[in-house]
């Protein structure tokens, strides 16, 4: 058990109660669901639930049943033990200065925070140290999806740090971040895209993608998706959302599944898949982190292509099965898209 550190709040005199709005109000929410009096989105407004949670709180800790945050109540929920310190724990992030980290920092810390960024599916992103551009975009997503108001959308104020850690615990609920990929993606559903592009028509008759599947979102890609996109009536972004992945892979329905083996690391069953998939498709660069996996009555598994044709299908698990992937299988769905997603989080026992 280690003891929560010293932050700004645990060592400010000021006093919190009803109707006051900022990160302190934030981070005695976050410690009181840590110890099971709140289980409201922790918002930093301290309404009536927030009261309610102190108030009960108080009276469990034997102090003055006032509902505000007083010295002794900061002293009693600052002076307890937390039992959590796994990835991105709420404990780290207390003693911080706001912001915690920014673009242009290259520290442990940023990698620490570009990993759970992975974890909960906002990836892939590298998992350099370094807070550039990438990781900016993807802590402005997490901000936006979670509704988290920051004062600077792609900085890691104290806020968005306590409500990633809420969410990496399981403190508070997951939301479900839309299917998309964009320009500077890379990775094996990059090279997909561009073999489905390849494999669909124009109304002249001609593919919408004509280059190398070379896995990287650049300009060319960027260009069919815009093109297909204009076509189909779809808003031509150049990004391929859900939406236009849905209506170009709609026909895809034969699907090559890959399951996870039974009592296996999941580090390790990704490490595999990748380099299979890495040296089948010439993806050398191909990380664990950008393989997207699935779950349903099959367990956790990684579809490794979608075809229109079966035989197409069962020609690529044949040259899975030859790179080692002897489990590899086809199947057939209504809706590819329609499946429940895994992160790494998730696979973990």
């Amino acid at each position: 058990m280690n003891s929560l550190g010293p932050g700004a709040i645990a060592q400010s005199n000021s006093v919190l109660q009803f109707g006051d709005a900022n990160n302190d109000v934030a981070e005695v929410q976050l410690l009181l669901t840590e110890f099971g009096y709140f289980d409201e989105p922790v918002s930093g407004f301290f309404d009536r639930e927030t009261e309610r949670a102190i108030q009960e709180f108080q009276e469990d800790a034997g102090l003055a049943v006032n509902g505000r945050v007083d010295a002794n109540t900061r002293e009693a929920l600052f002076g307890r033990s937390i039992a959590s310190r796994r990835l991105f724990s709420s404990n780290q992030w207390l003693g911080f200065g706001d912001p915690v980290l920014q673009p242009g920092d290259e520290t442990g810390s940023v990698r620490e925070l570009q990993v759970a960024l992975n974890q909960i599916g906002l990836g892939p992103i590298a998992e350099d140290g370094v807070y550039g551009n990438q990781t900016a975009s993807t802590v402005r997503r997490f901000q936006q999806r979670y509704g988290i108001d920051a004062p600077v959308l792609g900085q890691l104020d104290r806020r968005t740090a306590l409500v990633l850690s809420g969410v990496l615990e399981g403190r508070i609920r997951r939301a479900e971040f839309p299917v998309e990929l964009r320009p500077g993606d890379f990775g094996f559903e990059v090279r997909e895209l561009q073999r489905v592009l390849s494999e669909t028509r124009n109304p002249q008759g001609s593919a919408y993608f004509t280059g190398p599947f070379t896995g990287l979102y650049a300009e060319i890609t960027e260009d069919a998706v815009r093109a297909y996109q204009r076509d189909n009536g779809l808003e031509a972004s150049g990004i391929a959302t859900e939406r236009t992945l849905n209506r170009l892979f709609a026909n895809h329905r034969y699907v090559v599944v890959v399951p996870f083996r039974h009592n296996r690391p999941p580090m390790a069953e990704m490490n595999r898949l990748r380099s299979a998939i890495a040296r089948l498709d010439n993806l050398p660069g191909l990380r664990p982190q950008s393989l997207r996996f699935f779950g349903d009555r099959r367990g956790p598994y990684m579809d490794a292509g979608r075809y229109v044709d079966r035989e197409a299908a069962e020609a690529r698990v044949s040259a899975l099965r030859e790179r080692g992937l002897i489990n590899a299988r086809v199947e057939h769905f209504q809706n590819p898209l329609a499946r429940m997603r895994l992160s790494q989080a998730d696979l973990r026992p």
